[in-house]
């Protein structure tokens, strides 16, 4: 983690959403990449968060933003920090 928050690593973001997403919210994600960089998006295919959280670890990526929505408006933007130091 010393890496990452002394700049030494650059962080990688994967951004989602909820399972089937209003066209709001992809509007909102695919504006959130031009912002974010080194992003990519991620389609959760039914899958849990915490399932999407483990397939951007193994894929090296550093953090992940979760866009839910309420009513079919993009409503919270949570971000989870995946990086992790597994110690024996």
């Amino acid at each position: 983690m010393a890496t990452y928050f002394g700049k030494e690593k650059e962080p990688r973001v994967v951004i989602t959403t909820s399972e089937l997403p209003s066209s709001k919210t992809r509007a909102f994600a695919r504006d959130l990449m031009t912002v974010v960089p080194n992003c990519k998006f991620f389609f959760r295919k039914r899958a849990s968060v915490k399932g999407t959280i483990h397939r951007a670890m193994t894929n090296g990526y550093t953090d992940v933003l979760v866009i839910n929505e309420d009513r079919k408006i993009p409503s919270i933007l949570c971000c989870k920090w995946v990086l992790v130091q597994y110690s024996p």
